[in-house]
């Protein structure tokens, strides 16, 4: 059996590759009809305007892919690729039932026969068309280089339309513009292709809306910055019978953007206080901007300077002393010094704020005269006193009596 089955081998093996080459000749020659299957081929939609003219917009519910079976001579249809292959839907032919059928076709080899599988009609669904302008909001991507600040960024137009379907377009809360300023240094112009946002920061897919432009010009003015100090300037009248006794502010320091040679020139922010109107305590704010140079900004979140005040209410009160309480002052040697009336009583009224008249006393005001100068005889001489740290002093002008000899 071996020997039978290895006898002419070579002849055998030479008449196999001899029928294998004259099939496929016969092949060849002879271009049997062979059908190939093609999936996922997009649907042209055409004739749009059918639906639009009618304030409506559509959307696809079915048949927005097909797949085609492509028969023919396999000479050809071996040759066809995707991209060869056709299927329009034309909304013109719009059914009362909002469909209409797919038509397909090669278009490298229109004798090759195109068969649609399963789907074979394209069916949308119809509403109203809505359109509703919106102000773009220019979203920074990245941060401008260090020592620099996004001053303003402005678009082009900036009013922006937005049409499609009343549903998606009551949807739409913002529409943006991204732009990337990773490490700018300067001004600069570029271009952004609009996108819309839910409420909730949900991007609505383009395809459902329809904007004005499709890209916008956006141009960011970026200026250097520079920190400051806060200073605050409290004017001298307040309401009569109160103080300010304290006064807190944040932040005390601000970093501002504009161009160089404005920003060497400004080495502070000063602030006036007027105290006009104040009884009791209380904050007030100040928009930093309204205390800046033109074309010069406050690069902070919220740009406000927050002052708090503490207003007192001044009160009065009386202190006594005697002739001997009066401190002489500047007494030379060799001189006697008689005060007139010791025992007299005098009174001296402060004005000040309570918590501090309770800590003033007589020796603290230090009623005393200046005798350096005076010589030999009888003087009468002005009491003066030592400043209370707070309040001030209502009473008129006193004389203490005094012989020298």
């Amino acid at each position: 059996m071996k020997d039978k089955i290895t006898k002419n081998l070579g002849i055998k093996a030479l008449s196999l590759c001899l029928a294998i080459l004259f099939w496929i000749m016969v092949i060849n020659i002879d271009d049997p009809i062979r059908s190939r299957q093609f999936t996922n081929v997009p649907v042209s939609v055409i004739h749009e305007d059918a639906v639009s003219t009618l304030d409506k917009v559509y959307e696809i519910v079915q048949g927005k892919t097909v797949d085609i079976t492509v028969t023919g001579k396999k000479s050809k249809v071996d040759k066809v690729t995707m991209q060869d292959l056709s299927a329009t839907a034309d909304l013109s032919q719009l059914s009362v039932v909002n469909a209409v059928n797919i038509y397909s076709e090669c278009t490298k080899f229109p004798s090759l026969t195109c068969t649609l599988g399963k789907v074979q009609t394209l069916t949308v669904s119809l509403e109203n068309m809505k359109t509703a302008s919106f102000v773009p909001v220019i979203q920074q991507i990245g941060t401008v280089a260090d020592g620099y600040y996004m001053v303003s960024a402005t678009s082009k137009p900036n009013i922006i339309k937005v049409t499609g379907a009343k549903s998606q377009v009551k949807k739409v809360s913002e529409v943006r513009l991204e732009v990337d300023v990773s490490n700018a240094k300067k001004t600069f112009v570029t271009r952004a292709e609009p996108k819309a946002y839910t409420s909730d920061g949900t991007i609505i897919e383009g395809d459902k809306l329809k904007f004005s432009v499709s890209q916008a010009r956006v141009e960011l003015n970026v200026r250097k910055t520079k920190t400051i100090p806060v200073t605050l300037s409290l004017g001298e009248e307040t309401e009569p019978g109160y103080l300010c006794t304290s006064m807190e502010y944040e932040p005390k320091k601000i970093v501002i953007a504009g161009g160089q040679k404005k920003l060497e020139k400004i080495d502070e922010l000063v602030i006036p206080i007027d105290l006009t109107g104040w009884f009791e305590s209380g904050e007030q704010t100040f928009q930093v901007e309204d205390y800046l140079p033109d074309n010069i900004t406050v690069s902070e979140v919220n740009p406000v300077i927050s002052v708090q005040l503490e207003i007192e209410r001044l009160v009065s009160q009386k202190f006594y002393f005697k002739a001997s309480d009066v401190t002489l002052e500047g007494k030379q040697d060799g001189y006697t010094y008689e005060r007139g009336s010791s025992q007299k009583a005098y009174e001296v009224m402060v004005q000040g704020i309570q918590k501090d008249l309770n800590k003033l006393s007589v020796q603290k005001l230090n009623p005393h005269i200046d005798v350096e100068r005076l010589t030999k005889g009888s003087h009468r001489v002005t009491i003066l006193f030592d400043k209370p740290e707070s309040g001030i002093i209502l009473s008129e002008e006193m004389k203490l009596s005094i012989k020298i000899s």
